[in-house]
């Protein structure tokens, strides 16, 4: 297709169930059901092969390696059932300290994760590839960094709101989980960026969009 013919439109966020939770009794209810430790990274997204969960893993041994405090990886999303999958429980059983450190947790209510998102210290998401990726919209929603790469439409979609790694480099992946884990003004800043960039994400705005487009043709 010509290029006057093609319409950009994003994607939206649900600002309402991703919004920070301010009922405390409800955020001890979510850490008592998933046993919620007090320092976690999180992944959310399926365990195919492009979203790098073997650069996570090998990222986080590394990174646990260097720290002496307990801190956890939490993968959200599924796990089976798919093609091409990551042999991740392969990884985990091969590399050190993760047996202990890592959880899977799969599935998760949607209502809880915005919890999850924002208890965390951040969002690990360095795909190879991404359409669009919501996952780090939705955490900078929630007030949660995002650790990404610049893959696919990740940096069109992140921006500068996001602390962004080489995903072919377990190492630049441990150092960003070591610097946010580090460095409480990184993060501070990281998710008073994502607050103001998710803003332009609405699903509203998507829709008038779309309307827009199919009364311009019809």
């Amino acid at each position: 297709a010509s290029e006057g013919k093609i319409s950009v439109i994003a994607d939206g966020v649900d600002h309402e169930l991703f919004a920070p939770l301010s009922d405390l009794e409800a955020i001890e209810k979510i850490k008592k059901k998933y046993a919620l430790p007090e320092h976690y990274f999180v992944f959310v997204g399926n365990h195919k092969r492009h979203k790098n969960l073997r650069g996570i893993l090998e990222g986080f041994s590394q990174f646990l390696a260097k720290t002496k405090e307990p801190c956890f990886l939490l993968l959200v999303g599924k796990t089976s059932g798919l093609h091409n999958l990551e042999a991740v429980a392969q990884i985990i059983e091969k590399l050190p300290n993760l047996k202990e450190y890592v959880r899977m947790l799969g599935f998760v209510d949607i209502k809880d994760l915005s919890c999850l998102y924002e208890n965390a210290i951040s969002l690990v998401f360095p795909s190879f590839y991404e359409g669009f990726g919501l996952p780090p919209l939705e955490a900078m929603r929630a007030s949660c960094p995002v650790i990404t790469s610049k893959a696919g439409s990740l940096e069109e979609v992140c921006e500068k709101a996001a602390y962004y790694v080489d995903p072919y480099d377990s190492a630049s992946i441990a150092n960003g989980m070591q610097n946010l884990f580090e460095q409480k003004d990184l993060r501070k800043e990281l998710i008073k960026k994502g607050q103001k960039h998710v803003k332009k994400f609405l699903w509203k705005e998507t829709a008038k969009s779309h309307m827009e487009l199919c009364l311009l043709y019809t």
